[in-house]
């Protein structure tokens, strides 16, 4: 992954957001935007909407699949990412990424100003790896429907990515614990929703 290349996410997201013409951008835009040869930046874009506590309605479906298939490949040690042209022509509408991006981008400039090279054995070939199978149970958090699941596992990923883009262990060990809360909170809403429905079924069948 790209060294310190972090810092540049927020100044790319705004010049998309206020550049172009057209009513709608497709993934496949956002993804040149990069200049992609790193999963960070991905990550990060797909990642980032989530951490909102009201984001647009369906956003988790739509991006929780090209996280799942990024981080799958991160897991499996690929070593540039790869999308599908049926997620790459994916498109949302600009004012609405405009939006997400004016609420978005001061919370990564925050945490791009902490970031620092240190403790590089966290972001390291196995430390990526690793990122990637954490990455892939987050990313399948998200993408289910569970109530208020989606916020912790997004920041979560948000931090990894962001940690290893600027060779920041420290950052990455804090996505781990992010990833660890978030887990425990979608468990547990998963674990209450199921009970609930075994619930209605006995009520409903006079078990």
């Amino acid at each position: 992954m790209a060294a310190p290349a972090g810092a540049g996410i927020s100044g790319v997201l705004r010049r998309l957001a206020r550049s172009g013409t057209g009513e709608r951008v497709s993934f496949g835009d956002l993804v040149e935007a990069f200049e992609i040869g790193a999963y960070g930046p991905l990550i990060v874009l797909f990642a980032a909407p989530n951490i909102l506590p009201v984001a647009l309605p369906g956003i988790s479906a739509v991006l929780g699949a090209p996280l799942i298939l990024v981080t799958a490949q991160m897991m499996l040690g690929r070593r540039r990412p790869w999308l599908p042209g049926i997620i790459r022509r994916r498109s949302v509408r600009r004012v609405d990424l405009a939006r997400l991006v004016e609420r978005v981008v001061p919370r990564l400039e925050r945490l791009e100003a902490r970031m620092r090279p240190r403790h590089a054995v966290l972001t390291g070939r196995v430390g990526r790896r690793v990122v990637g199978a954490i990455g892939l149970l987050l990313a399948t958090i998200i993408f289910l429907p569970i109530p208020f699941g989606n916020s912790l596992p997004g920041l979560a990923l948000v931090l990894m990515a962001l940690g290893l883009l600027a060779r920041d262990g420290l950052m990455v060990a804090a996505g781990g614990g992010v990833a660890a809360a978030g887990v425990v909170v979608a468990s547990g809403f998963a674990w209450g929703l199921a009970e609930g429905g075994a619930h209605l079924v006995e009520q409903g069948f006079g078990l």
